[in-house]
């Protein structure tokens, strides 16, 4: 169980990149400058202005350490070390098409999906220890600790399979041509060991702990669809949009069926969730907002205004604060509950 408490879901969508927001250019951000902070309701909202086009977060609770990706205007991207205690930039990493993020708690490393492949952070010394090379595009990153095993959506090419002991990818798992493409987000349960790649319609299903095979799939039917597992109930949240109605999807891995569809806002683009009370956070692209739902009941309990366009959500479960990038206006909302 404490394994599973450590573990940061995170997940971003790099399809909604070519919702009709990449043309429009507002000022480069300046130095970090924090805003607010605003209560709405239940919740406290700060806000950090980071860089350009801030695309995925993740957190390292016990290092207080949030990495935030960037896509600079000058087509160089950076990478963002935050220290979560004071709200500052800690480092700035120069990268290459960075993107998704992945946090082994365990290790205090930091997987970052690049365009080579996967760079590596060390998120103690802030500074980077090495990269993976994965063939082809990768998409997105999920990271198993205990079998120190990385998986990896390749485009066109399926679920990849990295060895991080020794940084090395071995294998590409499928399920075959075709079923990964820029819509295609992967997560990991770290106490089951099982993997979740979705692929726009259906959610595949890899066994533990290091899959040769898909072993089935659920249909899903929501079009770009981040994915998020919670490691204490098991149970996978994948969201997406349906005819212009957002939804979030339940799925029982035991049943392999959605068990519940929850109402979101238009375009969901990531999920978190917090495993030690069973909190759902989706953040709605179009709406500039963060759906806070309540997985006991499977009800959305609040609405929190965010930045323009947000892409990447976290969250830190030791102290239960949100982390939110936004693409459109290059900041990071820092959100608690009071």
């Amino acid at each position: 169980m404490q394994t599973a408490c450590r573990i940061i879901a995170a997940a971003l969508v790099a399809g909604y990149l070519a919702g009709g927001c990449a043309n429009d250019k507002p000022e480069p951000a300046g130095p970090i400058v924090p805003t607010g902070p605003v209560v709405i309701g239940d919740y406290t909202i700060s806000t950090l202005h980071l860089g350009w086009r801030l695309l995925a977060v993740a957190v390292d609770s016990d290092t207080h350490t949030a990495v935030v990706t960037d896509r600079e205007q000058d087509g160089k991207d950076t990478v963002f070390l935050v220290d979560t205690s004071t709200r500052s930039i800690t480092a700035t990493i120069p990268g290459h098409k960075t993107d998704r993020i992945a946090i082994d708690a365990v290790n205090h490393i930091a997987y970052v999906n690049s365009y080579e492949g996967l760079l590596l952070v060390d998120t103690n010394s802030r500074a980077t220890v090495g990269s993976i090379e994965v063939p082809g595009n990768t998409l997105d990153v999920a990271v198993d600790p205990d079998t120190h095993t990385a998986f990896v959506a390749i485009n066109v090419v399926g679920l990849g399979v990295v060895d991080l002991a020794a940084r090395k990818f071995r294998w590409a798992v499928g399920p075959g041509p075709g079923s990964a493409s820029n819509d295609t987000a992967v997560a990991a349960d770290p106490v089951s060991h099982s993997v979740y790649m979705t692929t726009g319609v259906d959610l595949w299903i890899f066994g533990a702990p290091k899959p040769t095979k898909p072993d089935g799939q659920v249909f899903i039917d929501l079009g770009p669809a981040p994915v998020a597992v919670d490691p204490t109930t098991h149970l996978i949240y994948a969201a997406g949009e349906k005819d212009g109605v957002g939804r979030l999807a339940v799925v029982d891995p035991a049943t392999r069926a959605v068990t519940a569809t929850v109402p979101m806002g238009r375009k969901p683009s990531s999920i978190a969730v917090d495993p030690t009370d069973h909190t759902v956070y989706v953040t709605d692209y179009n709406d500039g907002t963060l759906s806070v739902v309540d997985a006991t009941t499977n009800t959305v309990k609040a609405t929190v205004p965010v930045g323009r366009k947000p892409l990447g959500v976290a969250v830190d479960p030791a102290n239960h604060t949100i982390y939110v990038t936004s693409y459109e206006d290059g900041t990071l909302s820092i959100i608690t509950r009071r």
